[in-house]
């Protein structure tokens, strides 16, 4: 197997000019974030061509990919335990495309509310010392109540928050970072509302001392039993 990797993407989200991806690796049943240590990557965001195949094409969301990493030890960052560099000489491959259903079958479903809050408080953002103590900076989560909705940054331009609640406790104006520009997200998203949402989060290194919360992929509703 080497320093192979397949696994679901879970995650293709924005950041800076690139993308933060994550995958959930099949064999090791693990998430990852996968970087890069281009000289001009801000903070290991992959770039377009990072994500393309041989063939050109780009992978997205429940597409299972097989590529390299330059090892599989964790880049060894205090804030994001599970990064690893991808090896951009070798080829990723598209194997397949799955869905929500076998994600979660794979991860447990009971796994989608086994932590008691989203890392580790209530709120949109940690201190670095609190980030520090999260044992790793992406997570997956069914939360209830999910509203998307235009709140304006502090230079007036339009970005995508959301509203949810999660094991009880109500959060809001959390960023949402899913698609490749804010435009897409207000576009996809604005006023959008769902009874539930498998949400993937993430967590980003100190700006202005603060470690902030993302949405970084929405992976649909799942329906509710009868008891």
């Amino acid at each position: 197997m080497g320093n192979n990797i397949e696994g679901i993407v879970v995650a293709k989200s924005r950041k800076y000019s690139g993308y933060c991806v994550i995958i959930f690796d099949l064999y090791r049943k693990k998430f990852y974030r996968i970087i890069s240590d281009r000289k001009d990557s801000y903070d290991g965001e992959l770039n377009d061509f990072e994500c393309l195949t041989k063939e050109k094409n780009t992978f997205d969301l429940f597409d299972v990919i097989s590529f390299d990493v330059k090892s599989l030890n964790c880049d060894m960052d205090i804030f994001q335990k599970e990064n690893l560099v991808l090896d951009a000489n070798k080829n990723i491959k598209i194997l397949r495309k799955t869905n929500k259903n076998e994600l979660i079958q794979l991860y447990g479903e009971q796994n989608l509310n086994f932590h008691s809050e989203i890392f580790i408080n209530k709120w949109g953002s940690m201190t670095p010392d609190e980030a520090t103590k999260c044992p790793y900076s992406f997570m997956l989560a069914r939360v209830f109540s999910l509203d998307f909705y235009i709140v304006p940054n502090q230079n007036g331009e339009n970005t995508c928050k959301c509203s949810f609640k999660y094991n009880g406790i109500e959060y809001r104006d959390i960023s949402v970072t899913i698609s490749k520009t804010k435009e897409d997200d207000i576009r996809k998203y604005d006023k959008k509302h769902y009874p539930n949402g498998i949400l993937g989060f993430s967590f980003g290194h100190p700006y202005n001392n603060k470690c902030f919360k993302y949405v970084c992929s929405f992976l649909g509703v799942l329906p509710y039993k009868k008891r």
